[in-house]
């Protein structure tokens, strides 16, 4: 990964190799040493524990994280109806919702819009779309789409 893929908030896979753990990591800052090693700090979170009081402060190099691939289970935490496995959808409001496609690691956010000069029919506009295979990608669509709140307090445990 670099860092220019990734943004405060975002939700990122960390290995401490030297503890011989792997735990998740929601990034706080990110920092370039003299040298332009990249250091980044968040809140870390052992992956077998769920509790709050479990996680602590880290600093690690860039090299030693990577993406959380996105998964149907975070889909639903963050309120996305799996009816159909191929195409979860998150209802925005009565006119507007997000499709993913995991086959194809795409999302994307239709508007149903009234066509005045189509005789008042709704017509389905695609007003974004991008590729998105792991949970920090997801976040990013979703900010770029208005949806801030939910992508600032998305939880992958």
């Amino acid at each position: 990964m670099k860092e220019t893929e990734l943004m405060i908030g975002d939700w990122v896979k960390i290995d401490f190799t030297f503890k011989g753990e792997v735990g998740y990591g929601r990034i706080e800052s990110i920092k370039k040493d003299n040298n332009g090693q990249v250091y980044l700090q968040g809140d870390y979170h052992k992956k077998e524990h769920k509790r709050a009081e479990d996680s602590f402060d880290w600093g690690m190099k860039l090299n030693d994280i990577a993406p959380i691939p996105l998964t149907t289970e975070i889909l639903k935490k963050i309120g996305f109806k799996v009816d159909c496995p191929a195409y979860p959808i998150l209802e925005l409001n009565d006119y507007s919702y997000i499709e993913y496609y995991p086959f194809e690691g795409r999302i994307r956010k239709i508007c149903n819009v009234i066509d005045e000069w189509d005789n008042h029919n709704a017509v389905r506009d695609i007003t974004f779309q991008c590729h998105c295979k792991s949970v920090h990608e997801l976040q990013h669509a979703l900010r770029l789409c208005g949806l801030k709140e939910i992508a600032d307090n998305l939880k992958v445990e």
